[in-house]
């Protein structure tokens, strides 16, 4: 036959640099092909046909080069690009026993950074990819501690706000670069307020504001700055009741004692990834179909006023004022980076801590 209408294919000879063998193989031939990955670091779980890594507690992510690895840019599964979820802690809840009878404001969720399409501020998949030179290469990821709430005895000053969250992060070694090199920073959660006028704390969500106070926590663009710089929603401001931390999921309108609500993003379920949690047995059925970052409730105002509750029942719930039955706040679910609770008044019903952050990777293997 003449030209190239018609030829003989060869199968590939094993063991050339760039080149695999078989038909199903996901390796391209030639030069610049780019070697694929293990992944190793976190809690490995694999379910259906994704793995991920799971991050309770600072630690590294760490990619090995193996030409039969899964994840890598010949891998058609994956591209050499995760999924991921950065959330930062919690801000804990206004302190109790200062002056004054009113409720004090929730602690602000953590700011969130994901690529999962049902996040509305998405941040771009090439933030987190794998490297085009083939070598060894390791992430840094920092999970947030969630902010304290501050009470007496332990912080004599009567009147303090929640403390801010710590920031979630995961950090390749030439951050701040383009095209997926690292650098994804999620801030954490702003404390809540202890009394009128005093400033809630700006964070990744805001926290609320103290009772009488038209003062609220903002939220603040990522230090990351990828767009979208999004992370979270301002808090509430106080009326007779503490305002309510600002949740990842939406506002929190003035007034409203209720913690801002959690976002949902079904990539990262409760009971799949339970193993990897020290809480699991409770966290799995809180986070559910994938709840993330809610706002902690306001404290309860004058007599007889009860506090709001938590973000989409994983931000903590504010406490009850002193005069009427019930408890203390609660904490925002750990590893949720949900805010804590807020005070009220200046009897022993205490506020709260928000809730540690979590990072998690995944990637499609097959």
């Amino acid at each position: 036959m003449l030209g190239n209408s018609w030829f003989k294919k060869e199968k590939p000879l094993l063991g050339l640099t760039g080149m695999g063998g078989g038909a199903d193989s996901k390796l391209v031939a030639g030069p610049s092909v780019i070697d694929n990955y293990d992944v190793s670091g976190g809690t490995a779980i694999t379910s259906g046909d994704y793995k991920y890594h799971v991050f309770y507690q600072t630690g590294s992510l760490t990619l090995t080069q193996n030409d039969a690895g899964l994840f890598g840019p010949t891998n058609s599964d994956n591209s050499g690009n995760f999924d991921y979820l950065v959330v930062g802690g919690g801000g804990g809840g206004g302190a109790t026993r200062a002056s004054g009878n009113g409720g004090r404001g929730g602690g602000g969720a953590g700011g969130i950074r994901s690529n999962s399409p049902s996040y509305p501020f998405a941040t771009p998949d090439t933030a987190l990819t794998a490297p085009t030179d083939g070598a060894p290469y390791t992430y840094t990821v920092t999970v947030g501690a969630g902010g304290a709430a501050k009470n007496q005895p332990t912080y004599p000053t009567p009147q303090n706000r929640g403390d801010n969250g710590g920031l979630s992060s995961i950090i390749g070694p030439d951050h701040p670069g383009s095209g997926g090199s690292g650098g994804l920073v999620a801030s954490g959660g702003g404390g809540g307020t202890a009394y009128p006028g005093q400033p809630s704390g700006d964070g990744g969500s805001g926290g609320g504001g103290a009772y009488g106070s038209l003062v609220d926590g903002t939220t603040i663009v990522s230090p990351d700055g990828l767009s979208s710089t999004t992370q979270g929603y301002p808090g509430g401001a106080g009326g007779s009741r503490g305002g309510g931390g600002g949740g990842a999921g939406g506002p929190n309108p003035g007034g409203n004692s209720d913690g801002g609500v959690a976002v949902t993003l079904p990539q990262y379920p409760g009971p799949v990834l339970a193993p990897g949690i020290p809480t699991g047995p409770a966290w799995g059925p809180a986070v559910s179909t994938g709840k993330y970052a809610g706002g902690g409730g306001g404290g309860g105002g004058y007599a007889s006023s009860v506090g709001g509750d938590g973000g989409s029942s994983i931000g903590g719930w504010g406490s009850n004022n002193p005069s009427y039955p019930g408890t203390g706040a609660g904490q925002g679910i750990e590893y949720t980076g949900s805010g804590g609770g807020g005070g009220a008044g200046p009897g022993s019903y205490t506020a709260a801590d928000g809730g540690n952050g979590v990072v998690i990777v995944r990637y499609k293997y097959q």
